[in-house]
């Protein structure tokens, strides 16, 4: 089995190569365009406090970020900055992210939110497990590589 720092590691390489692509363009300044990857933790404290008024368009450079700072936290039981916002959203399942046909999110993206859900329901906080468990059995498992199913 994995220790939970390496998990941590690989899947923060993960979000890393899923979400190279997603920018942001600045708001009245179509110019302006921004790598997730350079989001301050100011920035970062901001749109976790309004999660839930980023909208679809913004959530694909939002959510690596904040997944990303989630898993830096190493030890689950540590720190103040909680990942239940997060997960709340992703416990409405894929289908929630989805406009019309097409999701929100690309295939490889899709699968690293997978396995963001998969390592916070085996080594997150209890109500945590429990809403990424939920996630998970809503539609994100589909998501999930062969590789999770071996632990």
């Amino acid at each position: 089995m994995i220790p939970y720092d390496e998990l941590c590691k690989q899947t923060i390489a993960r979000i890393e190569a899923a979400f190279t692509a997603t920018l942001l363009l600045g708001p009245g300044n179509p110019a302006s365009e921004r790598c997730w990857q350079d989001l301050s933790d100011e920035e970062l404290e901001e749109a976790y406090s309004s999660y839930w008024h980023i909208g679809n368009e913004d959530l694909p450079f939002y959510l690596p970020a904040l997944m990303r700072r989630a898993l830096r936290q190493q030890d689950p039981e540590a720190g103040d900055f909680d990942v239940d916002s997060i997960l709340d959203q992703l416990s409405y399942g894929p289908g929630f992210l989805h406009n019309g046909q097409s999701s929100i999110f690309t295939a490889a993206e899709e699968e690293t939110i997978a396995v963001f859900l998969f390592i916070i329901s085996r080594h997150g906080r209890d109500q945590d497990r429990e809403t990424a468990e939920a996630a998970l059995q809503i539609g994100w498992w589909k998501y999930l590589p062969e590789l999770a199913f071996t632990d």
